[in-house]
């Protein structure tokens, strides 16, 4: 498992490194095959490239069945986030293409709106050029001109010229007035003002430089009063500050520059990233470069890798549920086969116990038939079983000294040679065997303890009977003893049973021999 988390891990490493330099939508995909990789490892619990010991069976249904079912919802996500991304680049160069319409437009408007405006000075002066003397059309030009300077700021210049071109009365905003034209543009102006001529009608350039550098549009009026031209109005326009008043307003684009030879020239928004559409201007408008790029809160930008990501999770949710459901079935089977082992179990635990029943009522029947009374003490000594003769010798015909103390119900025996010997049985695990009167039972036992580990078990045999008859022998022998002690006579006995001889004192007395020096087998006495 260790070899197989180590494994994707590398493998995820270098793919996403693979695609780092590439956008988010290429990392995503490399992603999701590290990530389809990973479920692999894990799924089949080896090592990516181990050989397997599966069975075909717990491979098709834990690991090839939930990949398959990602790699069809993954590569289906891809088709969706491929499909999502072209229609948003269409709708995007769509979008934009109506933006730099747009823009046109105003652009267009601008100037036609600062042609009329200049149209209207041109007719103007050409009242003032055809009533007053050329200091007083001068002054007028001075006054209107400083005028139109400060209501179009993209209005770079204004001059006059006389019907025959003479005369090269400035007004600049940078220059001031009384300047000459710069040397550069004489030669649109010359050509303009030839078309004007010929045509009595407006001219206007195409993009030039102007003075400083700035791109922007010519414009000469011919002024005509009473059918007769007066002169020329001369004008220049910049495109920079052209574009500032005019695009300003627009609400759309969020984001949009203009650039001039790859310089920006306007700019609006940010430009953090790539933009998402380029195009260029008509070249009555410079043919410059415009870009439009979407501002940050247009969701429908990420739409494709969303979709993509949401695939990808998919897919691994569902390879995974499908993973749980085999493991699951296994599970499943695991537990009725569990099931099935734990009833056979059960049936053969039973068997066994019926069988330990079996034996226990043998062994307390054989118990039973004994002589003896048998009872056995727990460590904590409570009784824990008696034979038949046990409870006619307690008198507990009903059991009911079972689980009870000994000493509890006896205590007449506390402090007795039983109690002591019992409990040198119990500590010691040492086998006892004597003979003691019991006056509570006014008997005699021969008692045999046998320790065991949960107890002592106690075989209790009357002998009452045999140590009377003893004592009586006892008895009857010492009585023997003295009747020959008193007697002169030599007396003897000869015990059939162990071939042993006895001699009375008289033997000593009547022969000098000792009772001791004579053999006490009567083998000696027949030879």
């Amino acid at each position: 498992m260790l070899g197989s988390a180590l494994l994707t891990l590398a493998l995820t490493i270098t793919i996403v490194s693979l695609w780092s330099l590439l956008s988010i939508s290429e990392r995503a995909i490399g992603i999701g095959v590290a990530l389809a990789l990973l479920g692999y490892s894990v799924f089949s619990g080896r090592p990516l490239f181990a050989r397997s010991v599966i069975d075909a069976r717990d491979q098709r249904e834990k690991i090839w069945m939930p990949l398959l079912a990602a790699g069809i919802v993954i590569i289906g996500s891809i088709m969706g986030w491929d499909a999502t991304r072209r229609q948003l680049a269409q709708s995007q160069d769509e979008l934009g293409r109506l933006h730099l319409l747009s823009v046109e437009q105003s652009l267009d408007a601008a100037l036609q709106n600062r042609s009329r405006a200049l149209q209207r000075l041109a007719e103007r002066l050409a009242r003032t050029a055809s009533a007053v003397s050329e200091q007083q059309l001068h002054d007028e030009l001075t006054t209107e001109s400083a005028r139109y300077l400060r209501d179009f700021p993209s209005l770079q210049g204004i001059s006059w010229r006389a019907a025959d071109f003479s005369g090269h009365y400035v007004i600049s905003r940078s220059h001031g007035s009384q300047l000459r034209e710069q040397a550069n543009l004489e030669k649109h102006w010359s050509q303009l003002l030839n078309a004007a001529r010929a045509t009595r009608s407006q001219q206007t350039s195409d993009a030039v430089r102007l003075g400083r550098g700035d791109a922007g549009i010519l414009f000469v009026f011919p002024a005509i009063f009473q059918g007769e031209v007066r002169g020329y109005l001369l004008a220049e326009i910049a495109f920079p500050p052209l574009f500032a008043k005019t695009l300003a307003p627009m609400a759309a684009p969020a984001s949009m520059r203009i650039l001039d030879s790859g310089k920006p020239i306007y700019t609006r928004g940010d430009f953090d990233s790539e933009p998402v559409f380029r195009a260029l201007l008509p070249s009555r408008l410079g043919a410059m470069r415009v870009e439009f790029r979407q501002s940050e809160d247009a969701g429908y930008r990420f739409l494709p890798e969303l979709l993509l990501l949401a695939g990808i999770i998919m897919g691994g949710v569902f390879a995974t549920a499908l993973h749980f459901a085999a493991l699951s079935r296994e599970r499943a089977r695991l537990a009725s086969a569990m099931r099935a082992d734990a009833l056979l179990q059960m049936a053969e635990r039973e068997q066994a116990q019926e069988k330990v029943r079996e034996i226990a009522d043998e062994m307390h029947a054989v118990l039973d038939s004994t002589s003896d009374a048998v009872y056995f003490l727990d460590n904590d000594w409570r009784f824990a079983y008696l034979n038949a003769q046990a409870q006619a010798l307690l008198h507990d015909p009903d059991r009911a000294l079972i689980g009870k103390s000994i000493w509890a119900e006896y205590p007449e025996l506390v402090g007795t040679e039983l109690e002591q010997q019992y409990r040198e049985a119990m500590t010691e695990q040492r086998t006892m065997d004597f003979t003691i009167y019991l006056e509570p039972l006014v008997a005699w036992f021969n008692l045999r303890v046998y320790p065991h580990p949960r107890g002592l078990a106690i075989y209790s045999q009357d002998i009452t009977q045999r140590r009377s008859a003893e004592l009586a022998i006892g008895l009857s022998e010492s009585r023997f003893r003295n009747v020959a002690r008193a007697t002169a006579d030599a007396v003897w006995d000869w015990d059939l049973q162990t071939n042993a001889l006895w001699w009375s004192d008289g033997l000593h007395r009547l022969f000098g021999h000792s009772p001791e020096s004579i053999q006490a087998d009567i083998s000696a006495r027949t030879q």
